[in-house]
């Protein structure tokens, strides 16, 4: 049962591929934006507070 397995190089790039876009898509796109949402919401907190006006979070 101790066998090698081989598959071609362009399906070995595709896999490769779909497994950068599934980390992407899973872990740095959502931090990405919780950060920029934060940071946004920073700002319309700020400019609320100096300009004395009510502005809804993102």
């Amino acid at each position: 049962m101790s066998g090698q397995i081989t598959i071609s190089i362009w399906l070995f790039l595709f896999l490769i591929i779909v497994l950068v876009i599934a980390l992407l898509d899973r872990i740095l796109i959502p931090s990405t934006r919780w950060f920029f949402r934060r940071r946004i919401n920073a700002v319309i907190e700020e400019i609320g507070t100096r300009l004395n006006i009510e502005m809804r979070p993102f």
